[in-house]
Formats: C-alpha cells, structure tokens, sequence
C-alpha cells in the first residue's frame, strides 16, 4: 500500500477507535460477520485463526466458536489497545492475543495458522497481491481463508461514489468535523473491485476452492435516511441473492472463501 494512504488508513481508524463499536457496527456490518462465519465454519474446531483488522475485537470472541486460539492484528494501535481492555479479565482472555501487525508485512512464521480471516480489509489496500500472499504464507496446507471487498460495480458503490462523496464536506461541516477530517476521509476512502479482477489474483497467488456469498444489499442514501426501511430491503434481497452467481454483484459486499 502506496505510504500515505497507508498513514492515512492509520490515523482514521485511530481517530474512529473511541466510538467505533457505538457508531460503526451497523446491522449490515454484523450481518457480513455472520455470512462470514456460516460460510467457514467446520465440523472441528480449527487449532489457529488469524483475524486481520481486528479493530476493537469485533468477532474475536465469535471466532472462538470455531476456533482454539485467535490472535488479533489491526494496523491501528488505538483499535489494539481498546481490544485488550475490553478483553483483560475475560474468562477466555488466555485464548485470544491482540497485537499491531500489517496485512502486507505479517510478524508470523510459514504454515502457523489454520484459517485466517480479514473482514473488511482488502477494501483499504491498493493492490491486493501483497497481503493475499502474505496470507498465503501464514496459512498451513489446506487452511482456509476467509475475506471480503466491495463490489466495484454495486449499486450501492455507485451511489456513495456520486452522491456521498460530493455531500462529503456539508456532511463533515453539519458533523462538527474540521476540514482535515474530511480530507483524511478522501485519503483512507474504501476500494472497490470487480470479483473477475479478485478471482484472477486469488488464483494466481495458489488458493483454490473458491467459494462466494454476498452482502451489504443498501443504498446510499436510503440507509442512512430510512434505515429500517433499507434494513427491510436489504434482508429481502439478501435472502435471495446471497448465493446468487449471477446477481450477487447487487450487493456492495462480496464474501470469499477459500484454502491453501
């Protein structure tokens, strides 16, 4: 990832760390969490996981349903810190570390984890090869991985692209938000790619196994405006086209599995 947006990635998530749990964990982000979890559970339970942009410990605690032991990595040290805490003097606190790691740059030796999981992660990077082959690494023979990124060409992509992003500084100026928040909000903005471009390096890089679902059925700026409308949509939509080869790309989240 290109230095600046790497630094900007940073300092937004340190910046959202203190109210990400109140603000950010929409019903639509918990609803990719448990496509994500159904798609890659097993019947045991695997030994290692790795989950990648952790955040605060969003699904560590949920992964332990599927997993011995879950070591936690985000790229924001404010993100790490708030997980300790929220885990210190937790019973299952023994089976879950926390600690400040890169996608593209993993402190883990070859082969050291069975599955490895990255919620939301991929859409932060500028090219994927770099932490798809770093995964690759980590993961032992026959692990599974487990990722999602947006869609490039969703509805929902191209609403936030021509409506939110142009409504970005009235948005940050009725927020209270000073302009330098808004130009970091441009700076650590979300990718979008095309599930051809991901399908191609995914298997390029050696996973195979390739299986997809598909989330995030809303549209800007319905979901902000009439939530529970959209959420009365979205659930509808999701219930038929999650698994939808063909029409899955009307959702802005696409959902992979795969093994080493």
């Amino acid at each position: 990832m290109d230095k600046e947006r790497k630094a900007a990635v940073e300092k937004q998530f340190d910046r959202d760390a203190g109210e990400y749990l109140s603000r950010h964990l929409t019903p639509e982000i918990m609803r990719e969490k448990d496509r994500i979890l159904d798609l890659v559970r097993a019947h045991t339970k695997y030994q290692r996981i790795l989950d990648i942009g952790c955040g605060p410990g969003t699904i560590s605690e949920d992964l332990l349903n599927i997993g011995e032991n879950i070591w936690g990595i985000d790229i924001s040290e404010d993100m790490i810190k708030i997980a300790r805490e929220r885990f210190s003097g937790n019973i299952l606190s023994s089976q879950i570390q926390f600690s400040v790691d890169d996608v593209e740059n993993l402190h883990f030796p070859d082969g050291y984890f069975d599955a490895v999981f990255g919620l939301g992660v991929l859409r932060f990077l500028d090219s994927w090869e770099k932490g798809l082959k770093e995964i690759y690494r980590v993961l032992k023979p026959n692990g599974v991985v487990a990722v999602t990124f947006y869609y490039r060409f969703s509805p929902h992509w191209f609403s936030m692209f021509f409506l939110y992003r142009p409504l970005l500084p009235l948005i940050t100026l009725i927020k209270g938000r000073s302009f330098n928040d808004m130009v970091l909000k441009y700076k650590a903005e979300p990718l979008p790619f095309s599930y051809r471009k991901f399908r191609r390096i995914f298997t390029q890089i050696g996973f195979k196994h390739l299986e997809t679902q598909h989330s995030g059925f809303d549209v800007f700026p319905l979901n902000r405006l009439f939530p529970s409308i959209s959420r009365f949509f979205y659930l509808k939509a999701e219930s038929v086209l999650y698994n939808s080869g063909k029409l899955g790309w009307l959702g802005s989240i696409c959902i992979v599995k795969g093994s080493k």
